[in-house]
This record gives structure tokens, C-alpha cells and sequence, in this order.
């Protein structure tokens, strides 16, 4: 069995596994519990949304030069309107 196809194996047990205990510890134990398993679950939610926003504010800081290209069109001396619909309404 190749790596890709064993984590495959292994992330869908793991899931199987987990999806049943957590609708027990959520529905059906008793209210203690369920505050509990909903906190850490709420955290656990946060913690992932602030690690997704500070990877992506780190890659924006180390990113160099994001737009390769202008976002204007350079300054040919030619209308740009005039190029546009040449290019469209030409035959």
C-alpha cells in the first residue's frame, strides 16, 4: 500500500471513529460534559481561523513584489478605448 493510499486509510477511520464519539459526548452525556466538549470545540475552531490569518499575513509580509504586472495598461500614446473596440468589432 502506497503513503497517500495508508493516510487516506487512516484519515477516514479517524474520522468515522470521531463523528459517533462526538455526537455522544455532544447529545447525549450530561450537561457538564457537553459545555466542556462544546468549549473545546469552540476553541478549537478560533485557534484554526487565527492560524489561517497569521499564515497568510506571514506570506503577505515575506512576498516580494506581488503584482508582477502593472494593474494599468502601459501608455502606448493610443486611446485605450479606441483599442478595445477595435478589437471587438473587428471582422
Amino acid at each position: 500500500m502506497t503513503g497517500r493510499r495508508l493516510i487516506g486509510v487512516l484519515l477516514v477511520t479517524t474520522t468515522l471513529i470521531v463523528m459517533p464519539v462526538y455526537t455522544y459526548l455532544l447529545f447525549f452525556t450530561d450537561t457538564e460534559t457537553q459545555f466542556h466538549v462544546l468549549k473545546i470545540t469552540v476553541y478549537s475552531v478560533v485557534i484554526a481561523i487565527s492560524a489561517l490569518i497569521l499564515i497568510v499575513g506571514y506570506l503577505l509580509l515575506r512576498a516580494s513584489g506581488l503584482l508582477k504586472y502593472p494593474l494599468e495598461p502601459k501608455n502606448t500614446g493610443e486611446n485605450n478605448e479606441d483599442i478595445c473596440f477595435s478589437k471587438t468589432t473587428s471582422n
